[in-house]
């Protein structure tokens, strides 16, 4: 299935231009979030994707964000530091969305719907499912430093650096230090 949600770095000559919550220029390397809404307009068809900061905008924007599997994508450019930080947004806004239906008065919020962003399925940019965090004591949590719904940082892997300059001084500066110490 498609996301409801990507994120990625602005690029030069990326449309829209300006955020669709607050109407200012997004600037370059400026983390973007897209989302389409739900429903149809007057004349019959799909709302198209809107795009908005990815921080600041996303709260005033009161997105209607589940946490039962549905799916975000980000950008291979996000680095994982803004993408958790990001989930912690998107955690913060749900949760503050759904306290208020206790209350007489819910606020509204937008639905949004899953759609495909060419980029991201060309690129095969990586999905992540957003789940409420497993119930758990005080103890278990501190056990834990990192709540299940975080990204996972990346599984390392040996990459071929055949032909690059800087990895082969590395190398050989690793396999010096070895020999140095006798390893």
């Amino acid at each position: 299935g498609f996301s409801c949600i990507y994120v990625e770095p602005v690029r030069p000559g990326m449309e829209p231009r300006n955020c669709g919550q607050c109407h200012c220029p997004f600037g370059l390397g400026e983390l973007r979030l897209g989302y389409t809404p739900c429903g149809v307009a007057a004349d019959g068809r799909q709302f198209l994707p809107v795009w908005v900061h990815a921080f600041v905008c996303t709260r005033r924007a009161r997105l209607a964000i589940r946490f039962d599997g549905e799916a975000v994508s980000f950008s291979p450019a996000v680095p994982l530091v803004d993408r958790n930080r990001l989930v912690d947004e998107l955690r913060q806004l749900h949760q503050s969305l759904t306290s208020g239906s206790r209350q007489r008065t819910q606020p509204r919020q937008l639905c949004i719907r899953p759609w495909r962003y060419i980029p991201s399925v060309l690129q095969r940019w990586p999905v992540m499912h957003l789940n409420e965090a497993a119930p758990s004591s005080e103890a278990s949590r501190s056990q834990n430093s990192r709540p299940g719904w975080r990204l996972p940082s990346p599984p390392r892997r040996a990459a071929s650096h055949e032909g690059d300059p800087i990895a082969d001084l590395l190398d050989t500066d690793v396999e010096r230090l070895e020999s140095d110490l006798g390893a």
